[in-house]
């Protein structure tokens, strides 16, 4: 094949001689690590060892070949290799650089992918063109997945892009909705605020009490929750999942009652019955909110992970063209009952929650002026105008009655200076200023003479602010604590004589929480009052946990009124971990309207008698539980005496389960019973020993066989206390059939020890030497006495001492080893291989090592001789092939080449002898690896110069490509010729290696005798 501007025969008529000219490019491309490639016309005339690597072919089989050979027919555009082939080349030809990517097959048929580089390069006269090759299989893999993967993306995000807008278009649907909902609502709300006003001065009053709680309603927190008819939630606001601890979407999708019943919480039993009354709630409603107005409750929230709080909640329903929702608006209430109960108990619920503000203000200030006019304390409000004159707003009834004042001739504002005398007003009024210049809450006391009484006041003045942080007006509470003194005194007596008692006394509220711990339960719990007050009795640290729920039913019989006192005795454990035992009196206290006020317990530690009796009957416990589980049978006898003057017979008192069982009697038809009735044989044989010891005291201890009973026994007599004797029996019959079953498996196994062929050495853990068998001391040439107790190591060469000790720790330690093989040195300085296989096994409830010892010199001389063997018969096979190479093959090609010579002389410008000379170079490489191929099977060298000889000719060899160093002290010029031509073709081997794969620098070769 041709191609334009390329002529073949140009090789010829230039005397061009490729094979001498590629020696300049090997250097260069054969370390390459891409493959490298040179194209004359279409066909590749050299390649390097990568193009080999990668084609999966030999250097012979690439060239001659084209590129088109070595490819699919088709390219991935459709075009036929071969024909865009020539076009590429024809333009590499034209001096044009090519660059593209083209699909090769490999020696196994497989398709991968290459960039290729065509450049057009001159030998003298010559075009040729270099062809470099670069791997994008994996490339082009990798970015065919990174589209695929690009391409879901985007369908991904479209997808969800889409998701997204339908999302959008219906929240913005819902808010409209709500928006109507609201628009329903604001006009509900101004239907209920003309419905309640009560002419334009309260309007105002309400608008002025609306500014006065504008910051306290302005800061409350109000959870949003919207639900389906059937009170599915669909919407769930953040202030939800702050007030219940319940995330949205934990929620969207729930029954809002089932998301309450979660964080109601309940200290009583009748929880059950609390969530279904609150269930009723939502189910009541929601059969009749048509016209049910809105629903207002509350609840008590608490539980894992949500600290305690009361949420008041209203309910109503929203009517939106998608049907009806319900809507429910909660607060945390909290605050508001933590208030209340800080006045003295006097707590008002808020009943109803409207959703308007303005509502919610007048609700809140009617509730507010309802507490003010319920109150024991003086309650004020006054303002100051630009005058600086001090203004009552405000007077509650019992400020009223203070001052003198008739409720309904009190016109508002009335001025400070028209109620006291000038000096009391003057100070007052020095008060005042102070809660307004320092706009704080302050507290003063003050003493008056009431009916002659000298009382005092203590009074808080409390700063009320509008919108923008101005104070509007000031609310004073003032509250008579003359009473309150005379109790602190008497409190303070109490407290004194309380806390000097040495009995324990505890003192809980009607809820259980405790109110008083005297000094002597602090000295026993080591727990201080501070601690546990507030806390309920049975949740105290002290209070073992199996014991609460009996003290929780205690507490509530007394509370019930059924019992107005218990004892009880319980535990503590003190704050040292020490277990205390309690007895317990406990009075209920109820006030004069029969309501449970208080619990007053009084308990005394009986901790030393309680653990006495505990000693006692735990004493008599284990020597009853050890009298009825023993395995031993145990009898106990007191003496008969004979009328007669005959020795005195023995009646059964007691016996053990164990007897029993022994004897297959019942218990009835033993003890009472004499013992020569019961069992007469062993009468017979213990009798005697019952007499003697009876009278002497001294225990007795024997054995017996029983022949009617077929049984030896063992037992002993003994004393237990005065005209009681008692007898133990151990049935040891079985024990003395295994000694001597035991005796007879020693005997076998003793035979086998010693009988065996094998050496069996046991050793202990620290490698000293249990036993061995003769066959060890014959291996090892050393008699017992000398090896027992003894190292093993003591008896194995030192060279071979640190294998053996760490193969024999890893065992040791759980670790599976194998056989190994240790050589021996005899006392004759006799040298034998001997094989080791050791395992674990216990002896006696210990750990020991059982080594199995073989003397395999034979063996090793077999395998010696088979290795001897395989190798002579390796060489001679290779000597007798490489002799075939060079004797027939090699005069063959040479005859070829000497043929092609002539006809390369005859036809030297014709097509022909561009053949003949690729032929002619052809055979002259085959003659060069014939040549080389006989020298590796059968090295000349290695036969006539010996082994050093051989390996520095390998070495001049091997220097073209890598620096070695070559070392040797062998002053002998021969060796045995197995030995050298195994020598030869290790060192051979290794350099080979380190040229082809270790990518070394230089090499360091030592051959050393």
């Amino acid at each position: 094949m041709a191609v334009d501007g390329f002529d073949n025969s140009m090789l010829d008529q230039q005397g061009f001689n490729l094979t001498e000219h590629l020696g300049a490019f090997k250097a260069l491309y054969e370390q390459a690590t891409e493959p490298i490639l040179i194209l004359s016309g279409t066909v590749f005339i050299e390649c390097n060892p990568s193009a080999e690597e990668m084609l999966g072919m030999l250097r012979r089989d690439i060239v001659g070949c084209t590129p088109f050979e070595i490819s699919p027919e088709y390219q991935p555009d459709g075009v036929l290799s071969s024909e865009k082939a020539e076009a590429l080349i024809k333009e590499a030809y034209r001096g044009i650089p090519q660059t593209f990517e083209w699909v090769h097959l490999n020696s196994h048929g497989e398709e991968f992918i290459v960039e290729v580089n065509l450049n057009l390069f001159r030998v003298g006269t010559h075009s040729l063109i270099s062809v470099f090759w670069r791997n994008i299989t994996l490339q082009k893999y990798l970015n065919a997945e990174l589209t695929k993967y690009r391409k879901r993306l985007e369908d991904l995000v479209a997808e969800k892009t889409q998701s997204l807008e339908l999302l959008n278009n219906e929240y913005i649907r819902m808010n409209k909705e709500l928006a109507a909902a609201n628009a329903d609502l604001a006009a509900a709300n101004e239907q209920l605020t003309e419905e309640i006003s009560r002419g334009a001065s309260l309007k105002e009053k309400l608008i002025a009490s609306e500014e006065k709680f504008r910051s306290f309603i302005s800061q409350a927190v109000e959870g949003i929750c919207i639900t389906n008819e059937d009170w599915v939630v669909v919407e769930w606001n953040a202030q939800m999942e702050q007030l219940l601890g319940v995330a949205k979407s934990q929620a969207v999708g729930f029954r809002v009652y089932d998301i309450d019943s979660e964080c109601i919480y309940s200290g009583t039993d009748n929880r059950q019955h609390i969530l279904e009354q609150h269930k009723n709630i939502y189910l009541s409603y929601s059969a009749h909110s048509v016209n049910a107005g809105v629903l207002s409750f509350e609840m008590t929230c608490g539980g894992s992970g949500i600290p305690h709080k009361t949420l008041h909640s209203y309910v109503f329903p929203i009517e939106t063209s998608q049907g009806r929702f319900m809507g429910r608006i909660t607060r945390d209430i909290s605050i508001a009952r933590a208030n209340e109960l800080e006045l003295e108990g006097y707590r008002i619920r808020l009943e109803e929650l409207l959703n308007a503000k303005t509502k919610e203000a007048n609700e809140l200030s009617l509730k507010f002026k309802e507490i003010l006019r319920s109150s024991p304390d003086n309650v004020f409000f006054f303002q100051r105008n630009s005058a600086g004159d001090i203004l009552y707003t405000y007077f509650n009834p019992m400020q009223l009655r203070f001052l003198g004042l008739d409720p309904d001739s009190v016109s508002y504002p009335v001025a400070l200076s028209g109620l006291v005398d000038k000096e009391a007003a003057e100070y007052f009024k020095r008060q005042y200023e102070q809660c307004f210049q320092s706009q704080k809450a302050i507290n003063y006391i003050d003493s008056t003479q009431l009916n002659g009484v000298d009382v005092v006041y203590n009074t808080s003045l409390i700063p009320l602010f509008n919108s923008d942080g101005k104070i509007v007006e000031v609310a004073g509470f003032s509250r008579n604590i003359s009473y309150d003194t005379k109790v602190r005194d008497e409190q303070t007596f109490t407290a004194a004589l309380f806390d000097m008692l040495q009995t324990l006394v505890v003192v809980t509220d009607s809820q259980g929480r405790i109110v008083r711990f005297n000094g002597e339960c602090e000295r026993l719990s080591g727990y201080a009052s501070k601690e546990v007050e507030g806390m309920e009795f049975w949740n105290l640290a002290v209070t073992p946990p199996n014991q609460r729920e009996r003290l929780i039913a205690r507490f509530s019989t007394l509370i019930s009124g059924e019992l107005d006192s218990t004892d009880i005795e319980s535990h503590w454990f003190t704050k040292s971990g020490e277990l205390r035992w309690i007895y317990w009196k406990n009075r209920a206290l109820f006030d004069d309207y029969g309501e449970f006020k208080f619990l007053i317990a009084t308990g005394v530690d009986v901790t030393n008698s309680k653990r006495i009796e505990l000693k006692l009957s735990e004493s008599e416990q284990q020597y009853r539980t050890l009298f009825e589980s023993m395995h031993s049978s145990l009898a106990v006898f007191k003496p008969v005496e004979n009328t007669l003057g005959a020795p005195p017979n023995f009646e059964f008192v007691e016996v053990n389960p164990s007897l029993l069982l022994k004897l297959e009697l019942e218990y009835d038809a033993i003890v009472g019973h004499l013992l020569s009735e019961v069992v007469p044989s062993l009468n017979r044989g213990i009798a005697t020993d019952l007499r003697l010891v009876l009278q002497s005291g001294e225990m007795v201890t024997k054995e017996v066989y029983l022949p009617e009973l077929q049984l030896h026994i063992t037992y002993s007599v003994f004393r237990p206390r005065e005209q009681t004797v008692a007898v133990m029996f151990d049935d040891v019959t079985a024990h003395r059939a295994l000694e001597h079953e035991m005796a007879d498996r020693e005997h076998k196994f003793r035979s086998i020890f010693d009988g065996s062929k094998d050496g069996i050495a046991v050793l202990n853990p620290d490698l000293s030497v249990y036993d061995v068998n003769p066959s060890v001391q014959s291996i090892f040439g050393v008699d017992a006495g000398q090896m027992m107790g003894q190292s093993i190591l003591k008896f194995i060469p030192e060279g071979e001492r640190d294998k053996v000790s760490t193969l024999m720790n890893k065992m040791l330690n759980g670790l599976a080893i194998q056989n190994f093989e240790v050589e021996l040195t005899k006392a004759q300085n006799e040298s034998i291989p001997i094989e080791i296989s050791p395992r674990v096994i216990e002896i006696a409830n210990r750990v020991a090592i059982l080594c199995v010892v073989r003397d395999i010199s034979e063996r090793k001389s077999i395998e010696n001789r088979i290795i001897q063997a395989t190798i002579e018969t390796e060489e001679r096979e290779r000597r007798l092939l490489a002799a075939d190479l060079h004797d027939e093959i090699g005069p063959q090609l040479s005859s070829l080449k000497m043929y092609a010579s002539s006809l390369m002389r005859k036809y030297p410008d014709s097509e022909t002898g561009e053949i003949l000379t690729v032929m002619y170079n052809l055979i002259r490489n085959s003659i060069d690896n014939v040549r080389v191929i006989s020298n590796n099977l059968s090295p000349l060298m290695l036969e006539r110069y010996g082994l050093v000889a051989a390996l520095m000719a390998e070495i001049e060899h091997v220097k073209r490509l890598l620096p070695v160093k070559f070392s040797t002290n062998i002053e002998s010029p021969r060796f045995d010729s197995k030995i050298e031509i195994v020598c030869y073709r290790v060192a051979k081997e290794l350099l080979n290696n380190t040229v082809k794969y270790a990518k070394a620098k230089s090499a360091d070769l030592q051959l050393s005798y």
